[in-house]
């Protein structure tokens, strides 16, 4: 979660809620959150949303990984093709040769 402090702010404010996020509250737990000095949750709306950009970015980094695993596959799909070919016809080796270069060379790039 990007604001994990949320649990203390529910708990303090909901003395009777037996659960959160599939915790137990038991008294021991309670009464170490009451001590919690936490302030209003608007003091740390700065916090949150510094938490939340650096989540979005690692979901637009884990998107874009993907994105590039996908179009690397792709282009080692068009080279097995192009293998295929030589194999089905190796006079057109050089023509086929050139076009394995060009899709490995994306690759690198």
């Amino acid at each position: 979660a990007c604001f994990p402090e949320y649990q203390i702010f529910i708990v303090k404010e909901l003395p009777t809620l037996q659960k959160i996020d599939d915790l137990r509250i038991s008294r021991t737990l309670r009464n170490s959150i009451t001590a919690t000095r936490l302030h209003a949750l608007e003091v740390y709306d700065t916090e949150y949303q510094q938490r939340l950009n650096k989540f979005r970015e690692r979901q637009e980094d884990a998107t874009l990984r993907a994105t590039n695993a996908e179009r690397g596959f792709a282009r080692l799909t068009k080279i097995i093709g192009e293998l295929e070919c030589i194999f089905d016809d190796p006079i057109s080796l050089q023509k086929h040769v050139t076009n394995i270069h060009a899709q490995a060379k994306a690759l690198t790039d």
